[in-house]
């Protein structure tokens, strides 16, 4: 009995902690273009993500975000991420001595991971243009008049290719979608008189 009193006043003498989730689906970008993607690159692909959470430039994003005042270390000992170990999903878990902060740790951390991702797609995507606006440049000084249809053709053929189809689909229903979040855009409205 004497332990048992003991051990409740232990505990009810201790700080309330609370703790919150974010669950993030991790996709990957083959096969948004309609690739095949195995259950082992999904895998991978969730658990680099996980360990990119991780980082420091991550960590401070977050903290930057959350507005918590937090040293990395005690963000760090606050999170617990995992990655799922058959399926790509990323789970953000934050404690915190109240539900608001346990939430916005896990809410800014979050975001955070998101911000670094699509900033890793960009630079991707930049890195591989590079030539190419290069090529570009170089016909633009020698032939002006070839410039603009080199850049309409290589337009054109990234307008056409299995990654973008999609975007254009959806952006042709009013809406744009990520793997995170959904966010619209306006329809046009038809235009009044007769057509082209």
């Amino acid at each position: 009995l004497v332990i048992g009193g003991i051990a409740f006043a232990w505990s009810s003498s201790r700080p309330s902690v609370y703790r919150a989730s974010a669950l993030v689906s991790v996709t990957s970008g083959r096969a948004v273009s309609g690739e095949v993607v195995t259950e082992q690159d999904t895998v991978f692909l969730t658990r680099n993500y996980a360990e990119l959470t991780r980082t420091l430039p991550v960590i401070l994003d977050g903290i930057r975000r959350s507005n918590l005042k937090l040293t990395p270390a005690q963000a760090r000992a606050r999170l617990d991420v995992s990655a799922a170990s058959d399926v790509g999903y990323v789970t953000i878990a934050a404690e915190g001595p109240s539900d608001q902060e346990a939430v916005t740790l896990a809410a800014s951390t979050t975001d955070a991971l998101i911000a670094a991702t699509t900033a890793q797609q960009v630079q991707t995507l930049r890195d591989a243009l590079a030539p190419i606006d290069l090529d570009l440049r170089r016909a633009a000084a020698h032939r002006p008049w070839a410039a603009s249809s080199a850049r309409a053709a290589a337009v054109r053929a990234s307008a056409e290719s299995p990654a973008w189809r999609w975007r254009r689909a959806d952006l042709r229903r009013g809406g744009c979608r990520s793997a995170w979040s959904t966010c619209s855009v306006p329809t046009p409205s038809p235009r009044a008189g007769p057509g082209p």
